[in-house]
């Protein structure tokens, strides 16, 4: 659940409330969910953390190449160990008849940034939109107010 994905009440609650029958096709793609979700924790994301490890425990003498391999797998990783966690929590949750929202859209097919933070932990991102970012004033101000809102919210 640390992983993600954040849910609203509004959506979470009303599903405690209502009596969950088994539903076999939504069990099957929990478990489909379960299991991409464990293949890109154990299959990606542990074996590029091995590599980065490696990489960058002796990151002085590597070449700069080896360097942004290290990064690229990096990249890899992080999305392999949040995607993969959020994948499983979702699975599993429909297997007991919840449904939470999708967390991931392929961030890195993103057209730009932009589209990006709103393919990457979704839940997360609008939450940090809704809560910290909106309040601040968001957009509708200032340029240098909106840059610090920002930077609130990135860092």
């Amino acid at each position: 659940m640390v992983a993600g994905p954040i849910e609203r009440a509004s959506h979470l609650l009303g599903q405690f409330q209502k009596p969950r029958i088994f539903d076999y096709s939504f069990a099957v793609s929990g478990l489909r969910l379960i299991i991409w979700g464990l293949f890109k924790k154990i299959v990606i994301a542990d074996n590029a953390a091995f590599m980065v490890d490696e990489i960058f425990l002796d990151y002085t003498n590597q070449s700069s190449l080896s360097l942004i391999l290290g990064v690229v797998l990096f990249a890899f990783q992080i999305y392999g160990d949040f995607s993969g966690y959020s994948d499983i929590a979702i699975g599993l949750s429909r297997i007991f008849g919840f449904d939470l929202m999708l967390n991931f859209r392929f961030p890195y097919l993103a057209q730009n940034i932009n589209d990006f933070w709103k393919r990457w932990h979704i839940s997360l991102s609008s939450w940090f939109r809704d809560y910290v970012y909106i309040p601040l004033g968001g957009s509708r101000v200032s340029t240098w107010v909106s840059f610090r809102n920002v930077l609130i919210v990135f860092w």
